[in-house]
């Protein structure tokens, strides 16, 4: 509740419009009730189903017409590239630059980055059409990825920075710390479950504890007073 609090209030509206995305749960609605609750309108952008897209037009008014753009967890490989195939990513830079405020758990931590830790290669984040046809033992066979993320941050995000998943020898964040080995000088942001990090031009802010999941909020500046409590860090070589 916090943190949606603060979202809300960085959108500088008493009453701003959330459009959820949930592109990388396959258009699943798990997570998006918090908002409603609060009593915003809230608009669900549908784009899995290729046969039951809304138009481009309808997309462009949509994305435009919000304040907030909420992303849900699950498959960031296959949300990144739907959106590039539909000019969804362009629309969303879009919202940006405008000053809609951009956040999401998990995959919708992630899509926001330059690229991102991805457990995109697991079975249980492919659509469920083609989970169901795998053996168990095909479910564990997997490990994580580097996918590429819509680059309006300039940094490499790992969500879940301090899981274990139960089939792996390997840490997430052993397994991130060597995919950052491999490239020198580049910024590597680790989120911890339960917190959020947010980033206000180039700048960014991190709290513990203040979510029920993983979260990366951007927002536009200087209309973040919400945020103000939290340490301000510098990005060491910021690009949007």
């Amino acid at each position: 509740a916090w943190l949606r609090e603060q979202i809300i209030e960085a959108t500088g509206k008493p009453k701003p419009k959330v459009v959820w995305m949930g592109t990388p749960s396959y258009d699943g609605r798990q997570g998006a009730t918090g908002f409603a609750e609060a009593g915003l309108v809230v608009e669900w952008l549908n784009v899995t189903d290729t046969e039951a897209l809304p138009s481009p037009e309808a997309i462009k008014a949509t994305l435009r017409s919000a304040d907030i753009i909420q992303v849900s967890g699950g498959n960031t490989l296959f949300a990144v590239r739907r959106w590039r195939n539909l000019g969804v990513d362009k629309l969303l830079h879009e919202a940006m630059v405008r000053g809609c405020v951009l956040c999401g758990g998990s995959a919708g931590c992630i899509c926001w980055f330059d690229g991102g830790h991805s457990d995109s290669l697991a079975p249980s984040t492919v659509h469920p059409d083609y989970r169901r046809a795998l053996t168990e033992e095909e479910k564990l066979d997997w490990s994580y990825c580097r996918v590429k993320g819509l680059g309006f941050v300039d940094a490499f995000c790992c969500p879940h920075h301090n899981q274990h998943e139960r089939h792996s020898t390997v840490s997430r964040a052993e397994h991130f710390d060597s995919l950052l080995r491999m490239s020198p000088g580049e910024v590597g942001i680790g989120v911890d479950n339960d917190a959020c990090f947010v980033v206000e031009g180039d700048s960014w802010r991190g709290a513990l504890r203040c979510a029920t999941s993983v979260h990366t909020v951007v927002v536009p500046p200087p209309r973040t007073p919400c945020f103000s409590a939290l340490p301000v860090v510098r990005f060491p070589s910021p690009q949007w």
